[in-house]
């Protein structure tokens, strides 16, 4: 793949208390680009933020639910994802950069599991790990690739720098921990 800048600014300055690390557009749209052909898809964006991932893949012709607890985004539901119930009929994809502090990325991991048929996240690669990580989601579904970031992307905002984490974008489905796994190393 070509290497890609992965800086952004964001118009918003980041709430470190609501941990927020906008999504660089390069790398949004990658992820979007993973997901496959989304035209006609519904596709909920739980932690949606400054709107990274909702606009690509609204141009890829998904149908999409934003949500944010930060009220500063416009976003279809301001409000927390906890709050909301599950749909009746699930989204075809859940794609999220979920906030990571506090266990919050296994949170909004399990909690997708009640939303989606199909889960995309970027996710720092220590949530791979772990016996309650285990339990709580990849024991329960069957994870189709894992996309290692080589660079460590630059997450957005006016308060400056990057978390101090490896990266990855993983794609997982309904399953019970079997099933085909696909390994890439993303150089953006």
């Amino acid at each position: 793949m070509n290497q890609i800048g992965l800086d952004v600014e964001a118009a918003v300055e980041r709430d470190v208390s609501l941990s927020q690390w906008f999504t660089p557009p390069a790398l949004a749209e990658h992820v979007v680009a993973f997901c496959g052909d989304l035209r006609g898809k519904s596709v909920i964006e739980p932690a949606a933020g400054d709107g990274a991932l909702v606009r690509p893949l609204r141009r890829a012709g998904a149908s999409v639910l934003s949500c944010d607890i930060d009220p500063r985004f416009d976003v279809d539901h301001a409000e927390d994802f906890f709050s909301l119930d599950p749909p009746a009929h699930k989204f075809d994809f859940c794609v999220m950069n979920p906030p990571y502090e506090a266990g919050l990325d296994c949170a909004f991991l399990e909690r997708s599991l009640d939303w989606a048929h199909r889960t995309v996240a970027i996710l720092r690669t220590h949530a791979l790990h772990g016996v309650t990580r285990h339990q709580r989601v990849w024991s329960r579904v069957r994870v189709e690739t894992v996309a290692f970031l080589v660079r460590r992307p630059r997450f957005g905002g006016a308060v400056s720098g990057s978390p101090k984490h490896e990266f990855c974008v993983v794609k997982f489905g309904p399953g019970n921990g079997d099933g085909p796994r696909r390994v890439e190393w993303w150089f953006l």
